[in-house]
């Protein structure tokens, strides 16, 4: 192989590596920006049944994109089995099917919505967290992220939209580093 057809090859591979760090952030901010969304929601919705439902709608999108991540953009070339998509599919089963147990502790008066909105929301953290550690790392942070997001919202709920926007800014900024220093360490053409 010349010197050309390596440095080719090269830049391919750097081209890939980059198109998937994109793919994997727009994923991360998506999913923190509903979650972002979800805080508000489950701290002003204190009658209705829409905060649940909302987290249950969020989770669904959590676990297709954590699939779809994992089979077509895996950090390393490897073979997705139906076995391997089974089990990340009952990854997210079960935790679908203990919110459906919340809903029926809000529903007979047990616990209220905020409470359960809450508890959804810590859920969902290790949910992803766990997912980070079975299938893409960026789900362990995520997971680690909506942890301390819950955590901020259980102490500070009467001031959960200045924890939301400061949340914002924060990732924001931490994606905007990562990005620099990405683009810093590959300077390819964009």
């Amino acid at each position: 192989m010349t010197a050309a057809e390596t440095k080719t090859v090269a830049t391919v591979h750097d081209e890939t590596a980059l198109k998937h760090w994109k793919v994997r952030m727009v994923i991360s901010s998506v999913l923190l920006f509903l979650s972002l969304v979800g805080v508000v929601i489950s701290c002003l919705d204190r009658e209705s049944s829409f905060s649940r439902w909302y987290w249950t709608g969020a989770v669904i999108i959590f676990a297709i994109l954590s699939l779809w991540l994992n089979r077509k953009e895996g950090t390393k070339p490897k073979r997705v089995t139906g076995l391997a998509i089974w089990h990340g599919a009952l990854h997210w089963l079960a935790l679908l099917v203990i919110i459906f147990h919340i809903h029926l502790l809000v529903y007979s008066g047990i616990t209220d919505n905020i409470t359960a909105g809450l508890v959804i929301l810590l859920l969902l953290a290790l949910t992803t967290f766990l997912a980070g550690l079975y299938y893409d790392s960026i789900f362990a942070l995520i997971g680690i992220i909506l942890f301390i997001l819950a955590i901020f919202t259980t102490l500070l709920y009467q001031y959960v939209l200045l924890v939301v926007i400061i949340a914002i800014i924060v990732i924001a900024a931490v994606i905007y580093w990562l990005y620099r220093r990405k683009i810093a360490k590959n300077p390819i053409k964009r």
